[in-house]
């Protein structure tokens, strides 16, 4: 008596979609937050040498 063996069927489709659907996940999850300060803690931070110029 021979056994069936049940084959997954991989698609590269669904692959694709999973990861078309993650990376906005991820981007919204991994994107730097805005903090509000005053601008007497940002001087101090800036004084402190803390705040990056681009």
């Amino acid at each position: 008596m021979k056994t069936k063996r049940k084959r997954i069927h991989f698609s590269i489709w669904y692959l694709l979609l999973a990861l078309w659907a993650l990376i906005p996940i991820n981007s919204y999850f991994m994107a730097p937050r805005e903090v509000k300060i005053s601008y007497s803690q940002f001087k101090d931070l800036l004084a402190k040498g803390h705040v990056k110029v681009r």
